[in-house]
């Protein structure tokens, strides 16, 4: 492919002037790259879950985001006792279960085209830093069972961090396909697309790391008026359980239960990872592609799992280069293909009503 240069690329997608691109035509950054350390500014402990919550919408017309805010200040890192690491293409939506509290459907895409995605699940004791073993190495397919169960939890439903200051960690970087950063309306979603589906319970969700990389979205033709600068975006996304005095909590996936309760003090870190192959491989994306949309990300797999009903399709483009490494103090080996330039992701529903 013909290198671009950053005058000919903006003028070429329809890009008002940004800042210097300064990459290559295709990046992946091997696992033990440096990494870019999110950190908690706070010290007190998690306080009572606020009680004001967003009724979920399920109607047509313009929405307003369904995801329950919590503005306290993020909780002491090591307080938690599981933390979920979601990376690769994915879909997050809230549900409200009858008689039950609000979770968030974490849902794994699983219909690609050439670009495949493969899930694999790793579990990780914190306080001795190993594996557990067995299973080790978990693959997952669409039929495949994942289950939390958390007695005596810390909130009592799933969260959103939102602060009031943003920072790194604000899940407003997500990026969400139902808010006015795309459509300001309820979608109809496709069923079957995000398979499996992991309700979460009991956590507090938030960005893990954001790109370097900065990005907007715009419709194929470059149309100025369908513009809209996105600046840097979620790439991982946390979700954090917090046990009372005296809990418990166990996840189950196909049958293989992982447990910990609060009195142990230790933390089972869980490593949802999604990624892209194509024959066996990592895929490669050429972030500066100007004319195929299936080479520059893989962003537009998620428009299989919505019913446009007319509305434009837009596209995932970089406006600035810039590349990092994994969140920094977790287990680097998992993760197999990064790139800034091209995340690999997950995309937020936030007029509610559940993934299926």
């Amino acid at each position: 492919m013909k290198k671009l240069n950053r005058r000919d690329y903006l003028k070429r997608m329809g890009l008002a002037a940004a800042g210097t691109l300064e990459l290559s035509s295709s990046r992946n950054i091997a696992r033990g790259s440096t990494a870019t350390r999110n950190r908690g500014e706070q010290t007190e402990a998690v306080r009572a879950a606020r009680t004001n919550v967003a009724n979920v919408r399920e109607g047509a017309g313009t929405i307003m985001p369904v995801w329950p805010p919590w503005t306290n200040a993020f909780p002491p890192d090591g307080t938690e006792s599981i933390k979920f690491i979601f990376h690769g293409l994915m879909g997050l939506c809230c549900y409200k279960p009858e008689n039950e509290p609000l979770v968030c459907h974490a849902g794994f895409h699983s219909k690609g085209d050439s670009h495949t995605h493969h899930l694999r699940v790793y579990v990780r004791r914190k306080l001795d830093n190993r594996s557990i073993q067995p299973p080790g190495e978990l693959t997952l397919g669409r039929g495949s069972k994942i289950d939390l169960t958390v007695d005596q939890p810390s909130l009592d439903q799933v969260y959103f961090y939102y602060p009031p200051a943003t920072n790194d960690r604000d899940f407003r970087l997500v990026i969400d396909m139902e808010s006015d950063q795309f459509y300001g309306v309820s979608l109809k979603k496709k069923s079957g697309v995000y398979k499996p589906i992991f309700p979460v319970k009991n956590a507090l969700f938030y960005t893990l790391k954001k790109t370097l990389a900065t990005f907007r979205r715009q419709t194929g033709d470059g149309d100025p008026t369908k513009i809209k600068d996105l600046g840097s975006v979620a790439e991982f996304t946390g979700a954090n359980v917090y046990l009372n005095s005296g809990g418990k909590a166990v996840l189950t996936v196909d049958g293989h239960p992982f447990t910990v309760d609060k009195a142990s003090g230790d933390t089972l870190e869980v490593y949802f990872l999604n990624y892209c192959e194509e024959n066996g491989k990592p895929c490669h994306f050429y972030p500066l592609n100007v004319t195929d949309k299936t080479k520059r990300n893989d962003f537009y797999l998620h428009y299989k799992a919505i019913d446009l009903q007319g509305k434009d399709e837009y596209q995932l483009v970089m406006t600035q280069g810039g590349m990092g490494g994994p969140p920094a103090g977790l287990c680097e080996k998992y993760f197999k293909l990064l790139n800034d330039e091209a995340p690999c992701a997950a995309t937020g529903y936030g007029g509610g009503g559940g993934l299926s």
